[in-house]
Formats: C-alpha cells, structure tokens, sequence
C-alpha cells in the first residue's frame, strides 16, 4: 500500500510543478486514501 501511495505521489509532483492550484486536491487525495486503509482496517 505504502508503494503505491508513495507512486501516487510521485505522479500527482508533476501536476503540483505544472499547476500550483491543484495543491488542495492532492492533500484531499491523500486524506481519501488514509479514509479507505481505516476501513479496510477495521473491517
């Protein structure tokens, strides 16, 4: 899992080079993936 966060990331730096306003979206991204390792967690 920490791979592929660690991937995400990594492909959403682009975007955050090219286009400075997509920086919230990136960290709501990141809140939604913890959300669904917490579920899955708890499951």
């Amino acid at each position: 899992m920490m791979a592929g966060a660690a991937i995400l990331l990594a492909g959403l730096g682009g975007c955050i080079n090219i286009a400075a306003p997509d920086e919230p979206i990136v960290i709501e991204l990141n809140i939604n993936i913890r959300q669904e390792v917490i579920y899955r967690l708890a499951q």
